[in-house]
């Protein structure tokens, strides 16, 4: 395999040279609607929004597809300057896009004068495929105008609504991000992503956050450290469950389906368990009672209730 660029022992002009072919391979996908996202956002293009010439570092660059023939023929266009990886397999349980149904991921190496500039992950999915903080949310493009990227914010599992770019832009800044609900348990089900939320966040100094709890390297230095804050986390998810389901019991409410059988049966028996549920079915005899429900929840039914992603509520005469 060809040489590969070393980004530690890097000189300026090399750094410049490596960023200037990314950006035209990102200008070659926004002509089949490619957006990048996550990492590459989060260290390269929002800190260079900010400050035009500060250091950078990367490991990869994500990029995401609606659909495999946008992928295929933007594969097709860069021609040879892409060499899919080879014997690339996506690994069995902790993958992060398992959970988004149906995804194609390949890896393919950016190569320039013989030399591999970059790791490029190319996604193919029906939704942005992020499910583990609120920066990653953030996509950008180039659309008709190749000079400026186009920013879009999403919503994620458990958001009603996306959160404004400016916002997010801004706590990119602030190195500071809110954990989504179901990356806990992923987290604390799965070593390995515990240490990526060490790696790449918590020992780069930002601040992991969940509704008004915090997590930080300089308050909490050890990685065990960051379970119990985890577990808290999750306990703090479930209770805004709980307070969901006790208000739908006061309308005769009832749980029904798999958050049942999955959730809240099995911490009957351990209630250290580690789950929490995506969605949450409830049931109501009468139309009046799941209305008076409803509308005792108010805007928080729709918009403050973080977990879970929906609550469904059926009603049989």
């Amino acid at each position: 395999m060809a040489n590969k660029i070393d980004f530690n022992n890097m000189s300026i002009p090399e750094r410049e040279f490596v960023l200037n072919e990314i950006d035209t391979c990102l200008k070659i996908a926004g002509q089949y609607n490619g957006s990048v996202f996550g990492g590459y956002i989060r260290d390269v293009i929002a800190p260079r929004s900010f400050h035009p010439t500060c250091d950078v570092k990367f490991k990869d660059v994500d990029m995401w597809f609606l659909t495999g023939n946008d992928a295929d023929r933007f594969v097709e266009k860069m021609g040879g300057s892409f060499v899919l990886q080879p014997s690339f397999n996506i690994p069995d349980g902790p993958y992060q896009f398992h959970m988004f149904g149906s995804t194609l991921y390949r890896k393919y190496h950016l190569y320039k004068h013989g030399m591999c500039l970059a790791l490029i992950d190319i996604v193919v999915c029906d939704s942005l495929p992020v499910n583990d903080f609120s920066v990653n949310l953030l996509t950008a493009y180039y659309g008709t105008d190749t000079r400026q990227l186009v920013f879009r914010s999403w919503n994620g599992p458990g958001q009603a609504k996306p959160k404004p770019v400016s916002d997010i832009m801004y706590d990119i800044r602030k190195k500071q991000t809110e954990i989504l609900p179901h990356y806990v348990d992923l987290a604390l089900k799965h070593g390995s992503h515990l240490q990526r939320i060490l790696c790449n966040y918590v020992n780069k100094g930002w601040t992991i956050k969940y509704q008004d709890q915090e997590f930080k390297q300089s308050s909490y230095p050890a990685g065990q450290n960051l379970t119990m804050w985890l577990l808290h986390v999750r306990e703090s998810h479930l209770r805004d469950i709980y307070s969901v389901i006790k208000t739908a019991s006061d309308y005769d409410g009832r749980v029904i389906g798999d958050s049942l059988i999955n959730i809240f049966i099995p911490r009957v028996f351990d209630e250290n368990c580690i789950s929490s549920p995506k969605d949450v079915s409830l049931w109501f005899d009468t139309q009046k009672n799941a209305d008076e429900f409803v509308a005792k929840m108010g805007n928080s039914f729709n918009e403050t209730i973080p977990t879970p992603d929906h609550i469904e509520y059926q009603c049989y005469p």
